[in-house]
């Protein structure tokens, strides 16, 4: 896996589309979907590239994980004790 950061005047992180996608492991169309969900999302225009900000890849990843979470504390709610 491939992960491209730009910089921004030295302090901000930019990630381009296919990057985000790899790390949070969605599918494009899903992926395209939830980034016109996140309410101020700033767009980045790079050599014909949407670059997205570190905050968005964040958010992304951190919704991935409580989604996980809920998974494994449902598989273990269903798991009859002994």
């Amino acid at each position: 896996m491939r992960t491209i950061v730009y910089r921004l005047n030295g302090k901000e992180n930019l990630y381009d589309f296919n990057t985000i996608k790899n790390i949070v492991k969605y599918q494009r169309s899903k992926l395209q979907r939830k980034l016109k969900k996140i309410s101020g999302t700033d767009i980045v225009r790079y050599k014909n590239q949407n670059l997205y900000k570190e905050e968005v890849l964040f958010l992304l990843m951190e919704e991935t994980l409580f989604k996980e979470l809920d998974k494994i504390e449902n598989m273990k709610n269903e798991q009859p004790e002994n």
